[in-house]
């Protein structure tokens, strides 16, 4: 399934980026790149990053959904290929019903969540780890209060998994 979006213009997301660096670190904020659109594709998104070396203003968002249900990637890849770079992480799952992408509960799809939280767990990951549910997007998506909580759970029944309780 190929990503959603427009294709981009490489040397424009360059020139932005190089315009906005100076201005993070004058203001001591990280500016991310997400795994989104043709970012989804890691190797693309790692090449981009490459451009800028170990900026220290400058990282990755790992949406752990769109490389793999876009490109297909399996999270060992895009972890391996990011990690240089990763500063934040989006978890949201979904199945493919009918050609289209339909949203679910944590847990209740086919994207490799665990997989993804057992890669970061191994490395002491030390950033943040959020849901992303977007339910004004997309009004069929379950209430929130009913989510958060359920995010809240699945996540720690998935880590425990990894230590073996």
């Amino acid at each position: 399934m190929a990503a959603p979006g427009p294709e981009v213009d490489e040397s424009t997301v360059i020139a932005n980026i190089e315009e906005l660096l100076p201005f993070a670190e004058e203001k001591d904020v990280t500016l991310l790149v997400e795994t989104n659109g043709v970012y989804a594709e890691s190797e693309r998104l790692k090449a981009l990053m490459e451009n800028f070396g170990d900026a220290p203003n400058l990282g990755v968002l790992w949406d752990i959904h769109h490389p793999y249900r876009y490109y297909g990637e399996d999270p060992e890849t895009t972890y391996e290929r990011l990690k240089p770079w990763i500063r934040h992480i989006h978890v949201k799952d979904s199945v493919m019903e009918n050609g289209r992408v339909a949203y679910k509960m944590t847990g209740y799809g086919d994207v490799p969540i665990r997989r993804a939280l057992h890669l970061l767990q191994d490395d002491a990951y030390p950033g943040f780890v959020m849901l992303e549910w977007l339910k004004r997007w997309n009004a069929d998506l379950e209430d929130p209060g009913i989510v958060f909580s359920h995010f809240f759970y699945a996540m720690k029944r998935m880590l425990k998994k990894k230590e073996g309780k």
